[in-house]
């Protein structure tokens, strides 16, 4: 597209697309938070740092919980 990016985000956004030249094919995708609970509370969770964060062995047991309901909600669902 041709039109300007005016987004707050559009750092975020060239970046993308910079990096997405590099593969032969590339698809995004629309993902609605209800369906992937794990990541926005990742995400949630990573808003209270002021500096970036690791998780070596462990993630915080919240992180864990939802991960471990959202397996058990898919293997009763068939997925």
């Amino acid at each position: 597209a041709t039109d300007e990016d005016k987004s707050c985000i559009r750092s975020l956004i060239k970046e993308i697309k910079e990096k997405g030249r590099r593969f032969r094919r590339l698809s995004f995708k629309y993902i609605p938070r209800e369906a992937n609970k794990v990541a926005h509370a990742m995400a949630k969770y990573g808003e209270r740092y002021k500096h970036p964060r690791f998780w070596i062995e462990e993630a915080p047991h919240a992180i864990e919980f939802l991960v471990n309901q959202e397996r058990c909600d898919n293997s009763h669902s068939g997925m």
